[in-house]
């Protein structure tokens, strides 16, 4: 909760204990944009800063939120796309020609689902989800909004992939 907080999610506004343990597990409604933001946070090495939408939008000195080796680990877990082999296939829409670190989600009752992620240049998010709320029959977020994520991020880096060093 309070991690969550010291990344600006708006969202979250009830006590802690109206959410439960479920928290830990992303059983919260938040916004897609701060989704990516917290996303961007772990790419820029621990450091939260506002999110940029228009060219040129001012930004504010970064925030340290964790420490630089908390996102690199959690930068290399979330790029490893042998690890992902078991869960999704190694014919993935996850598996990237370049590294990008990326999780997908799927609510209860596959009522909306999500794929956030990161390259060194980009941070991107996708929701799928019917716009009343009613469940998609068994989509996924590596069904629904993993082809969407995978497709954007090609697109993105269709001119020059992201670099390949340690620092993704």
């Amino acid at each position: 909760y309070n991690f969550l907080n010291a990344l600006h999610f708006t969202s979250i506004f009830q006590k802690p204990d109206f959410y439960g343990l479920s928290l830990s597990l992303g059983a919260v409604e938040v916004k897609l944009i701060e989704l990516v933001n917290a996303y961007r946070a772990i790419a820029n090495k621990g450091l939260w800063t506002e999110f940029k939408v228009i060219k040129g939008f001012k930004n504010r000195t970064g925030e340290r939120v964790f420490s630089e080796e908390a996102g690199y680990i959690i930068t290399d877990v979330l790029s490893d796309n042998s690890a992902r082999i078991k869960a999704f296939g190694d014919d993935s829409p996850l598996n990237l020609p370049f590294p990008c670190a990326v999780k997908t989600g799927t609510t209860k009752n596959f009522k909306d689902n999500w794929c956030v992620g990161f390259t060194d240049r980009y941070a991107v998010g996708v929701w799928v989800g019917n716009f009343d709320c009613s469940p998609m029959n068994g989509v996924s977020g590596i069904s629904g909004a993993g082809p969407l994520f995978r497709d954007i991020m090609i697109e993105l880096h269709r001119k020059e992939y992201p670099r390949t060093s340690d620092k993704l």
